[in-house]
């Protein structure tokens, strides 16, 4: 009986901690900053690798690959691009869109920029803190012309939706 009592309190108690904690709208602070996606975003799972293809827009010939490795407190992009002039230092951008139109999205944020080597290969390493989440109306990255007088302009896209 004495058990039974020392159990029903200890139920008791855990359920007005629960009850407690759920109406409490204060939240533990992360060690780690971590972005909380809109919800506009999908977070995607981890650990999980996606691989996106980077196609050359019209007149142009860089190509390659988009990886977003994703793990539990971040995740990593690399990009890989051929096709460019040698030693040219291109911006990569992330856009919401789809690359059907990259001229017309939102900007989301600089990647950062990156120069080819001598063979004309560029490679891009950036890590970033907190949760990978797509915009639900999708996400695109660019690179950019070297040209000064253009560098606006978009030379390759990956959709990078899932």
């Amino acid at each position: 009986m004495h058990a039974a009592r020392i159990g029903a309190v200890a139920v008791a108690a855990v359920s007005l901690l629960l009850v407690g904690c759920s109406s409490n709208n204060v939240a533990a602070t992360p060690t780690t900053p971590t972005p909380i996606p809109s919800s506009a975003s999908t977070p995607t799972p981890n650990p999980r690798s996606l691989t996106f293809n980077l196609n050359a827009l019209k007149g142009y010939t860089a190509h390659g690959t988009v990886r977003v490795d994703i793990n539990g407190d971040g995740y990593t992009m690399t990009v890989i691009v051929k096709g460019l002039a040698p030693k040219s230092t291109h911006l990569l951008n992330m856009h919401s869109g789809s690359c059907a139109d990259p001229n017309t999205f939102t900007l989301v944020g600089t990647v950062g920029s990156a120069t080819a080597d001598a063979k004309g290969i560029l490679s891009s390493v950036t890590t970033w803190p907190g949760t990978y989440a797509l915009s639900a109306d999708g996400q695109i990255l660019t690179v950019h012309t070297a040209d000064p007088d253009t560098f606006r302009a978009h030379i390759a896209c990956a959709d990078m939706t899932i």
